[in-house]
C-alpha cells in the first residue's frame, strides 16, 4: 500500500543515490510507481528530460538516459504505463506549447499536442492518459483528448497556472493553482466556459502549487508565496473526523493547518512546492537550510528531516516519494537528483 509518513524517517543518502540526471534546475521530479527497479525522471529549465535508474548501470553509462524533447522550460512529467513495454509511458509538457510522451523501449517521442500560441506552465493527465490538462502563463486551462487530440480552452484564473491537480480516487475534481493568489477547485464533469468554481481559496501571494491527498479524504495541500504550506478540507471537521472528496460539490471549503515556512526561495532557486506523503498522513518540502522535511497535516508537527552535509550540497527545491516503498527524491538548481532511502 501507501508509503505512510512514518516510514519516511530514517532514510539515508549514499554517494551512488546521488546523479546528475539533467542539465540545468529540476523544475520536475516523478518516480516510476513500479517496484522492481527505481526510476525517476526529471525535467528541467531548458526542455531537458533525464530518466535515472538508480543504482544500476544498464540505462545509459551511469544509469541515466538523457533527453531533449522541448526547447524550454519542464512543466509537468508524469508516468504511465509500464516502462519497458511499447507505447508512451513518460508524459513531458513544456513552455514551449507542447506535450509530448517518450516511449521507453523505443527511446523515441511522440506528440501529444501542440499549441505554440501558449506557454504550457502547469500540467496534469487522467490515469488513463486519455486527457491531458495544460494551463498557461493568461490563466487558461486547455484540455485535451489524447486520441484525437481535440482542445477545449477555457480562461480560468486572471494569472498564470502553476499546477493542475486531478483528486485521483474520483477523478471528478482539479485543483489550480495560480499567480492571481487563488486555488480553485473545480467539478471536470461540468467543466465548461460558463463554470464558476466549486470553492476558492485565497492566499496572501502567488500560490505555487495545489495538490490533492490520495486517500479519497479530498484534503488539499498547498503552497504560497506568502511564507504559508496550508491544508484545506471541503467541509469543517473535527481532528479525528474524516471528510470525503465528494463534499467539494457542496461549495464550502475549510483551512486546517497554515503552517509558517520560508517559501522566499528568491531570484534563482526554484521555488519550493510540498507534496503529500503518498498515505495522506503528512507532507514533504525542501528548505533553505539544504534539508528535506515532513510534516504532519493536522498539527504541522515535524515527523522526519533529512540532511546530509557530504552529499546534500544545494537547497532542493522539488521532491517526490515513491508511492509504494519508503523512498524519497529532491532535486538541485543544477540537475542533480538525491535519493534517500533505508
Amino acid at each position: 500500500g501507501p508509503s505512510p509518513a512514518g516510514s519516511l524517517k530514517g532514510l539515508t543518502l549514499t554517494q551512488n543515490s546521488v546523479a546528475k540526471v539533467v542539465k540545468s534546475g529540476v523544475t520536475h521530479l516523478q518516480f516510476h510507481p513500479r517496484e522492481e527497479d527505481l526510476l525517476v525522471s526529471a525535467g528541467d529549465k531548458d526542455g531537458h528530460i533525464g530518466v535515472w535508474r538508480v543504482g544500476s548501470p544498464f540505462l545509459g553509462d551511469d544509469g541515466v538516459l538523457l533527453t531533449k524533447p522541448h526547447r524550454q522550460y519542464i512543466s509537468g512529467v508524469q508516468w504511465r504505463g509500464a516502462p519497458h513495454e511499447s507505447g508512451p509511458s513518460l508524459f513531458s509538457c513544456s513552455y514551449d506549447g507542447t506535450v509530448r510522451a517518450l516511449d521507453l523501449g523505443k527511446e523515441q517521442y511522440v506528440e501529444v499536442y501542440r499549441n505554440e500560441e501558449e506557454e504550457f506552465s502547469g500540467f496534469e493527465l487522467s490515469h488513463d492518459a486519455q486527457t491531458v490538462y495544460v494551463g498557461d502563463n493568461n490563466g487558461n486551462c486547455h484540455i485535451v483528448d489524447t486520441r484525437s487530440a481535440h482542445a477545449t480552452s477555457l480562461h480560468l484564473h486572471q494569472k498564470k497556472i502553476n499546477t493542475l491537480n486531478l483528486e485521483k480516487t474520483s477523478e471528478h475534481y482539479l485543483a489550480t493553482a495560480s499567480s492571481d493568489k487563488n486555488v480553485c477547485i473545480w467539478d471536470v464533469r461540468t467543466l465548461s466556459k460558463k463554470s464558476k468554481p466549486l470553492s476558492t481559496l485565497p492566499h496572501g501571494k502567488t500560490v505555487q502549487a495545489a495538490e490533492f491527498s490520495t486517500d479519497g479524504s479530498g484534503r488539499l495541500l498547498t503552497t504560497s508565496m506568502d511564507d504559508r504550506v496550508r491544508v484545506w478540507a471541503p467541509v469543517q471537521t473535527l481532528p479525528n473526523d474524516n471528510s470525503s472528496v465528494e463534499q467539494w460539490s457542496l461549495g464550502k471549503s475549510h483551512n486546517l493547518l497554515a503552517l509558517k515556512h520560508n517559501n522566499q526561495t528568491g531570484r534563482w532557486i526554484i521555488p519550493f512546492r510540498a507534496i503529500w506523503a503518498p498515505a495522506g498522513d503528512g507532507f514533504i518540502i525542501g528548505n533553505m537550510k539544504r534539508e528535506i522535511e515532513v510534516f504532519g497535516p493536522k498539527a504541522g508537527e515535524l515527523i522526519a528531516k533529512h540532511f546530509n552535509e557530504n552529499f546534500m550540497t544545494a537547497i532542493t527545491s522539488r521532491c517526490c516519494a515513491h508511492p509504494t516503498l519508503p523512498i524519497l527524491a529532491s532535486s538541485s538548481g543544477s540537475g542533480r537528483v538525491y535519493v534517500y532511502k533505508k
